[in-house]
């Protein structure tokens, strides 16, 4: 498992509602990708976008965020996304009462 932590740097803050007008329209894209185990739509305390993404291949995850998808951010946003990768190698989930070794 890998998680992929995505900061969007902002020059201008967005509002609750800015944010999830933004967000909403890529739910679709997303629900759709067959290696992506769930994505969480987070914003750091400075405002930055942050994506947080846990997929079951490294590969899958450099591959749909990719030189032109960050040319594409850079476009629309004026900044350019700051991409992290950590290998997961425990999951615990107190909703479903497991815990998930890899």
């Amino acid at each position: 498992m890998i998680l992929q932590i995505i900061t969007h740097p902002v020059t201008q803050r967005m509002t609750r509602e800015e944010y999830l007008a933004d967000a909403r329209p890529t739910l679709a894209t997303w629900q759709q990708e067959p290696e992506l185990i769930s994505k969480f739509y987070c914003e750091n305390p400075d405002g930055a976008l942050v994506g947080v993404y846990l997929w079951k291949s490294r590969a899958r995850a450099e591959a749909t965020h990719d030189a032109a998808w960050a040319e594409n951010v850079f476009r629309k946003r004026g900044v350019r996304p700051i991409i992290e990768y950590k290998e997961v190698r425990m999951i615990l989930d107190n909703d479903k009462g497991t815990v998930i070794e890899f």
